[in-house]
């Protein structure tokens, strides 16, 4: 339930006018590209930053650096610091301890590329790759779990409730152009609830942000906060969202996987669909919120073609596309997977055509192994549930299978002309016509058309949404009804 709140780069010199250049000037070029790598926060910090671009190696320039960032607050350059003292030398004692006191105290908005490879913290990098709608060439995301050793309770209360919650996991979308790793979800937990499971519900979070990313081209961290995600043991068994939180009551109730899977994509649709409410005499006033549970499912499910809910290579997590899936190069033999901590950053990653569901069948010397946590620790192993083969925790096969049939449901029930007259009510019947009607969009213009007619509901108000379809129809030439 949704609840009312409502790079340019300079062309190269030419080979001629690199020999010309004096060894000076090559030296002091270099010095600039390890100055302008790393983060510069500007201001009284300034001459502790030049003096770490002038001498990027000496170690005590960077951890008088790393401390200054840390007593001005900016966390996420004092780690990134600290995570280049630990490449430099693997064998410092203090830089991990002082990374995960940063950690506990909050999430960083954004990581460096080395977090996925070196950091002291528990992390788990996979990918999921889509196939995207439309015969769309497949989109691969990558992200990042990260599971902090400890959290301060004090700075993780919920925003509606003030409830403390003891557990806390990340996840981070790999950004290309910025080079980092970028904070889009917290899940957070009371002490008394599974770490697996917290685990398991931020991982089906994931799946469907990537989802929405790829289908409808919506990103709400983009322009606000990272999504909230709260696992309470208080109250009775359901869901509800306010903002960019998502409210998980009672979670230590036993659920089957398909309710799990909805009541996640039901809260998500209400924070990443355009809202479309007014439907004030039902059970949910805000009809994105079924649209989500609905077709985020569909998609998400598609990426399973030959038996939902079965493995393909593109859509299990860590399947490196340049290493891990290339047939030619196995010699018969079924290879495996690096560990995590072999692994080398790749950027802009796009499967072979024989390791995703576009290319045919899925080689037998394409195997990709699932992510694994990178600490030994069991105090920290908190984000357990990633073992799991695919990047989805729970099987979505029944989670479509229900979905599936009351879309065809809905969509019987608003099939011929479309009655704009029949969404000016604020029942149910209103809703369900309203989620029919949408879904014969999505089903005949596709996921963008529908995401963009939404858009342009006046007010986000159903009794427009006729109008809006018809409008974007005619723009681009495409029959709906």
């Amino acid at each position: 339930m949704r609840t009312a709140l409502r790079e340019s780069r300079a062309a190269a010199p030419s080979p001629l006018r690199c020999r010309r250049l004096s060894p000076l000037l090559v030296a002091a070029l270099l010095l600039a590209i390890a100055f302008s790598a790393h983060a510069d926060v500007g201001g009284e910090l300034s001459p502790l930053e030049r003096a770490v671009g002038r001498r990027p190696y000496n170690l005590d320039a960077r951890r008088e650096l790393a401390d200054a960032y840390d007593a001005a607050g900016f966390i996420e350059e004092a780690i990134a610091q600290r995570l280049t003292i630990i490449e430099q030398d693997p064998g410092d004692a203090e830089a991990p301890a002082r990374i995960n006191q940063l950690l506990a105290r909050r999430a960083p908005r954004w990581l460096p590329e080395a977090a996925a490879r070196i950091a002291p913290f528990a992390r788990a990098p996979f990918d999921i790759t889509l196939a995207g709608p439309d015969g769309a060439r497949p989109s691969t995301g990558r992200f990042l779990l990260v599971a902090p050793p400890a959290v301060s309770e004090d700075g993780q209360r919920d925003p509606l409730h003030g409830w403390p919650f003891a557990q806390s996991q990340y996840a981070y979308a790999w950004d290309a152009a910025a080079s980092r790793w970028v904070l889009k979800i917290r899940a957070h937990a009371g002490a008394g609830t599974d770490a697996q499971l917290l685990g398991s519900a931020l991982r089906a979070l994931v799946s469907f942000y990537h989802t929405a990313l790829v289908y409808l081209r919506r990103d709400p961290t983009a322009t606000s906060e990272p999504v909230d995600m709260w696992l309470t043991d208080q109250g009775s068994p359901g869901a509800r969202s306010i903002g960019n939180n998502i409210y998980l009551y009672a979670a230590s109730t036993p659920r089957t996987p398909a309710e799990w899977l909805r009541e996640i994509a039901h809260e998500y649709g209400h924070i990443a669909l355009p809202g479309v409410g007014g439907f004030t005499i039902s059970d949910d006033p805000w009809a994105d919120g079924d649209l989500g549970e609905l077709l985020f499912v569909k998609w998400l499910a598609a990426c399973h073609p030959e038996s939902v809910g079965q493995e393909l290579a593109s859509c299990r997590p860590s399947c490196h596309p340049e290493r891990d899936c290339h047939p030619e190069r196995s010699e018969g033999s079924r290879r495996s997977s690096p560990a995590p901590a072999e692994r080398e950053p790749v950027a802009d990653p796009s499967p072979p055509t024989s390791c995703h569901r576009g290319g045919g069948a899925k080689s037998p010397d394409c195997h990709c192994e699932p992510p694994r946590l990178q600490q030994g620790d069991e105090a920290r192993a908190a984000i357990s549930a990633t073992a799991q083969p695919l990047h989805l925790p729970w099987p979505i096969a029944d989670a479509e299978r229900i979905a599936a049939a009351r879309r065809q449901s809905l969509i019987a029930a608003a099939a011929g002309k479309p009655d704009p007259a029949r969404l000016k009510a604020h029942d149910t019947a209103a809703r369900d016509y309203f989620l029919g009607l949408a879904l014969r969009v999505e089903a005949a213009a596709g996921p963008r058309f529908l995401a963009e007619s939404l858009s342009r509901c006046p007010r986000g108000t159903a009794p427009g949404f006729v109008k809006a379809v018809n409008a974007l129809a005619k723009e681009r030439g495409v029959t709906v009804w």
